[in-house]
């Protein structure tokens, strides 16, 4: 090849740059088609080899900070096992791409001291609050704390808002599989605030699964955690913890299961939403509620364990500061014989939709010393033995009298009004002078019987199933 064919090749290949170029005079032409920096970073060109045996930290390593030396750039893992032995810094603006789930792996070097596979700048929880990093991204890349060869420490810790995990896999860590953290609440100006998770894996971590305090409003989808906990015995872990830097965690699809951890689901801030989720195998609980204005929507939660000695849903935590107020559920519980619902430390004006199915035990339990608060509403449906449970004086089923259509309401039995069909409120009933009286013995006489039957009016008429009589 001639120097004047390579001239002409490298012209033709930028002509479409040469077109956005002002003609100012050939002098200049070199300048202007000068290559621009790179935006991609092959790990092997910087020494990397994927192969499970060499150290590949340093080659790493050198590829990130050659990306952030230009102000970001993709990371490109080919598919192989890269082992390191220490911790891989990450900046903003940078991403780690592999060639699949699996496929691409960032191992830990067996043994050694405890650290991340992955972190931010001069992050070191659980304290610290350090510069955080923005827009950063992991995709289609898995890694591997290796803790059965003896590694410590969590998978990955960042202290950082406005990122995304897409195709991500974090497992077998001895620490957590991801801790991420974010405590302001805005990011300066012009960066981004919620971090998005996509198809996200973490599993067979000893100290617990997700460890999630901010950034607020994030967004999880199709997120699932197994098996985090030690190997045998009475577990302390959470498999998705989340605290009050992260109001308004929205959650879809998440899915926590495994017989080693304390509770499934771990939710202490304000105004989280999780819809379709799942919680099952937990010692404890399948999901605690412990911030305000939490809404769970659809899913199930359920035992799985062979003595059913577990709760479903706990409202509140007996450790927290305040009590659980404004909660509105809408979903399944199966087979947790210490309560579907269990009221811990409540504080009230919630809203409950439950279907139960259990064959022993109460579908409601309220904690010894608490007491049921008059301002919740539950619906409750249930089935397979189990009894309603601690409802106090509220009933299975709660209607509010300004939803009557006092003269004109109809009972429908598919509700749970007594197996009736259909028919008119009554015209009304008259009774007074009676006492209060909610059970007839074998001996019970004439005046007895009239005082439970006016009870039991006084019942229908305080649920507007019959009408007061006019005056």
């Amino acid at each position: 090849m001639t120097e004047a064919d390579f001239s002409r090749r490298g012209f033709l290949a930028k002509g479409v740059a040469l077109g956005a170029v002002p003609l100012v005079g050939l002098a200049n032409v070199d300048d202007a088609l000068a290559a621009p920096p790179p935006t991609v970073y092959d790990v092997t060109t910087f020494g990397a080899q994927g192969d499970g045996t060499a150290d590949d930290s340093n080659a790493i390593q050198a590829a990130i900070d050659a990306a952030n030396s230009r102000g970001g750039g993709t990371v490109v893992f080919p598919a192989g096992t890269f082992r390191v032995t220490r911790a891989l810094t990450i900046y903003s603006q940078i991403v780690f791409r592999g060639a699949g789930m699996r496929a691409t792996v960032i191992r830990k070097s067996p043994g050694g001291g405890a650290y991340p596979i992955v972190k931010s700048p001069a992050y070191d929880p659980p304290t610290g609050e350090p510069t955080p990093i923005f827009s950063w991204s992991l995709q289609n890349i898995s890694f591997d704390g290796n803790r059965d060869a003896g590694a410590l420490g969590n998978g990955v810790q960042v202290y950082a808002s406005g990122y995304s995990m897409f195709n991500v896999t974090i497992y077998n860590c001895e620490g957590r599989g991801l801790w991420g953290e974010f405590h302001a609440e805005e990011p300066p100006p012009g960066e981004l605030l919620e971090a998005q998770l996509a198809n996200v894996w973490v599993h067979h971590c000893t100290s617990g699964g997700i460890y999630w305090n901010g950034p607020k409003d994030s967004q999880w989808v199709n997120v699932v955690v197994y098996l985090c906990g030690p190997a045998t015995g009475n577990s302390t872990t959470r498999g998705v913890e989340v605290h009050n830097r992260s109001n308004g965690l929205r959650v879809a699809n998440g899915h926590v299961w495994g017989l080693n951890h304390l509770v499934a689901w771990y939710v202490d801030c304000d105004g989280p939403s999780l819809t379709n989720c799942t919680g099952e195998g937990a010692q404890r609980a399948q999901l605690v509620v412990v911030g305000n204005d939490s809404v769970v929507m659809g899913g199930k939660y359920f035992a799985a364990r062979p003595d059913r000695q577990t709760a479903g849903i706990e409202i509140g935590d007996a450790t927290a500061p305040n009590p659980t107020a404004g909660t509105f559920v809408n979903t399944k519980v199966i087979n947790c014989e210490l309560g579907a619902l269990k009221f811990v430390n409540d504080a009230g004006i919630g809203r409950y939709l439950l279907s139960v199915w259990q064959t022993a035990g109460y579908a409601v339990v309220v904690q010894p010393g608490q007491h049921m608060k008059l301002s919740n509403r539950l619906d409750l449906m249930v089935s397979g033995g189990a009894k309603s449970g601690d409802l106090a004086e509220l009933k299975p089923v709660t209607i509010q009298e300004d939803m009557l259509a006092r003269q004109s309401l109809e009972v429908h039995g598919k509700v749970g009004f007594f197996g009736t069909a259909p028919q008119s409120q009554s015209a009304g009933w008259v009774f007074g002078g009676l006492p209060d009286a909610r059970s007839l013995d074998g001996n019970a006489d004439l005046a007895q019987v009239r005082a439970v039957l006016a009870t039991l009016l006084k019942d229908l008429r305080r649920y507007g199933l019959i009408a007061t009589p006019p005056t």
